[in-house]
């Protein structure tokens, strides 16, 4: 752990793991450029939004950084180039780094990378407007934090992006920092990613039935879409298109993707 007595910067965990796991990523915090930080770990707290407030009110920092505890951090430069951006402009409210896969990732996780939406974005030159800001590695300030309020914890997906129309919908822009990124690693095999994605779906289905008012819509491109849209037939739709065009693109991993995701999405709804 990294401390200063009046740190500027909180960088919040949340995690079930064990100490030695986090070893990589508290390695990648401590060789940052920026080190007026403290870091807080959440330990087993859920869901994730209660973790993420717990963290929270427990820091001590002007800038809090919410970050999961399977990243590892681009270069040294990750939290100066986040608090930087949020310092550009005062109506930047959250920024975010772009996601890249491990340089160890594996032939099937290279697959997933270049298969199913999300799971990649790009390393930008500029800031830049973006949907894929997420608490994998996001920034925001705390007067910022207190004017949305804390993170849901009714929904144990979702959380994001709910959180991120709330900041819109106050006047703040969502931004990926420039020349800033992480690693994550997708599902290292099948196995893994069929039940992961049975999980994803399952628990989107269970916020749609239980909290409605709290689900936002996820565009695969990253682009910022402003409207709610929760009709259960638009989804359908969606997916049914997405199985299409992965058919006719021979993109079989988003094929099984969005039917894993449909058949734990209605397993949720007759839950």
């Amino acid at each position: 752990m990294v401390e200063a007595e009046a740190p500027e910067i909180s960088i919040i965990i949340p995690t079930m793991r064990l100490a030695a796991a986090l070893e990589p990523l508290l390695g990648d915090i401590k060789r940052q450029t920026k080190q007026s930080l403290e870091v807080i770990l959440a330990y087993r707290f859920s869901p994730s939004g209660k973790a993420r407030n717990a963290g929270a009110a427990a820091a001590k920092g002007k800038c809090l950084i919410f970050m999961d505890d399977d990243i590892r951090l681009g270069d040294d430069k990750v939290v100066e180039n986040l608090c930087k951006a949020l310092q550009s402009d005062q109506q930047i409210g959250l920024t975010g780094a772009s996601t890249l896969l491990p340089p160890e990732a594996n032939r099937f996780q290279k697959m997933v990378g270049k298969q199913v939406p999300r799971m990649v974005y790009p390393v930008q030159e500029e800031l830049t407007d973006s949907d894929m800001v997420t608490t994998q590695c996001w920034a925001q300030r705390r007067d910022c934090f207190e004017d949305a309020g804390p993170f849901s914890e009714l929904i144990e997906r979702g959380v994001d992006p709910e959180y991120r129309h709330r900041v819109r919908s106050r006047g703040y822009r969502v931004v990926i920092a420039p020349q800033t990124w992480t690693y994550h690693p997708p599902p290292k095999n099948l196995s893994s990613f069929i039940r992961q994605t049975y999980r994803n779906g399952r628990a989107s289905a269970r916020a749609q039935k239980l909290h409605p008012e709290l689900v936002v819509p996820v565009p695969d491109a990253g682009t910022i879409k402003r409207e709610r849209d929760r009709s259960l037939t638009m989804r359908i739709l969606r997916s049914l298109w997405k199985v299409f065009q992965g058919v006719m693109t021979l993109r079989w991993l988003q094929v099984c993707e969005r039917m894993v995701y449909a058949w734990g999405y209605l397993r949720g709804k007759l839950s």
